[in-house]
């Protein structure tokens, strides 16, 4: 339903030729996507799915039924996209129209053209007054139905072309549903598996991997994880994709050559941007302050964000993060206790006015000297000790 090409030159992306990112920023959106009543509508999708497919000889409490769970369809449907549209590729390469059209209402008018137009709909639904949209000009006149009453009758004609437009129409009401039903299970995946990948496994030690670690680390989770995850939440591809190469200007308007790849489903660029990252360290990691995840783009690791605090905003995740692993080494580390101490007692003897401010820098400056020196094994720790308390 919503296929695109992705133009890849090592950790760059560019989709659609001019919106650029890099490897795993659109996976730690989706990651961080909010998604509590998503297991709800998958549920009533499938349900519903089976409920709309078009009937040889229809029972009555189907035909009762039809226009509810079309009109209930398509409300889940627009759940769904305004789910996509927050993704911020979808956003910007499928137009708004695209991403909250009435997708199975134009399938539905396109698959069969036998809907009855009842007195009941305008019992059910008094509000529209109407059953559809017509359109009228000197050489055509089409109707657009905004509401889905099967014909008995004609469903129950034995006419063969009637049998093959059945079929026909199933296969594009099938096709739309597949879509939705594959967006959502590419999402369930994303929640419930590329988490524990990149939770329990890729950043399990608070530092980038090696590519033996990495080797060694995807064959464990493998291992592990193999009997304890269904099917539809394994780590995989979950399409095929088309593969080729391609020549876009960068930002600079310079020519770059690239590999060119076109997905079909949301999952299987998940996946392969997933594998592509990971090699340049461009890791998706959950802050372990906020619990959202952002991303490291190599440089230095980092195991917090720097979103800025809800109540704090000047302070950011970052500024805690190291707020705390300055006081865990002082509580942990006989090394980082003494300066911390030292530290204290010398900024008192400053804010008593028995140092200056030249003295009380000239101390610290040598302090960080002597710490380096005591964490390398330069120097004693009695001699540190007895060396930073002057």
């Amino acid at each position: 339903m919503y296929s695109f090409t992705v133009y890849v030159k090592n950790n760059e992306l560019y989709i659609d030729e001019k919106y650029h990112y890099f490897s795993n920023d659109i996976l730690v959106e989706c990651l961080n996507l909010e998604t509590d009543h998503l297991k709800d509508w998958y549920s009533e999708l499938l349900a519903l799915h089976k409920k709309l497919l078009l009937k040889e000889a229809p029972e009555m409490d189907y035909l009762n039924s039809y226009d509810h769970n079309a009109q209930r369809a398509q409300l889940l449907m627009h759940k769904v996209d305004e789910l996509i549209r927050s993704i911020s590729f979808y956003r910007k390469v499928f137009s708004s129209q695209v991403l909250y059209s009435n997708k199975l209402f134009d399938c539905l008018n396109a698959a069969y053209s036998g809907w009855v137009r009842s007195e009941s709909i305008e019992e059910d639904y008094p509000e529209d007054n109407q059953y559809g949209l017509s359109d009228i000009t000197e050489d055509n006149y089409s109707f657009y139905n905004l509401h889905f009453i099967p014909d008995f009758l004609g469903l129950a004609s034995t006419d063969v072309d009637l049998a093959l437009s059945i079929s026909n129409g199933n296969e594009q009401i099938n096709e739309l549903f597949s879509a939705y039903l594959i967006f959502i299970e590419d999402i369930f995946r994303v929640k419930n598996t590329f988490t524990i990948f990149l939770d329990e496994y890729i950043n399990r030690k608070s530092r980038f991997l090696n590519e033996y670690e990495l080797a060694s680390v995807y064959e464990k989770f493998l291992k592990e994880r193999k009997l304890k995850l269904r099917k539809e939440n394994k780590l995989k591809n979950c399409s095929c994709m088309e593969i080729g190469h391609h020549i876009i200007k960068d930002p600079s308007g310079k020519n770059v050559l690239c590999e060119s790849y076109t997905f079909h489903s949301l999952g299987s660029f998940l996946y392969f941007d997933l594998f592509n990252g990971i090699k340049y360290n461009c890791i998706p990691k959950r802050c372990n302050n906020c619990g959202k995840f952002f991303l490291l783009n190599g440089g230095k690791y980092s195991d917090y964000c720097e979103s800025p605090l809800a109540n704090d905003p000047p302070k950011t995740c970052r500024d805690i993060g190291a707020r705390k692993k300055y006081d865990d080494k002082c509580k942990t580390d006989p090394i980082w206790l003494t300066y911390n101490r030292a530290y204290k007692a010398h900024y008192a003897r400053y804010m008593k006015k028995k140092m200056s401010v030249a003295e009380f820098e000239k101390w610290s400056a040598y302090a960080v000297v002597l710490r380096t020196q005591a964490l390398a094994d330069e120097i004693g720790f009695e001699e540190y000790q007895k060396e930073i308390k002057k």
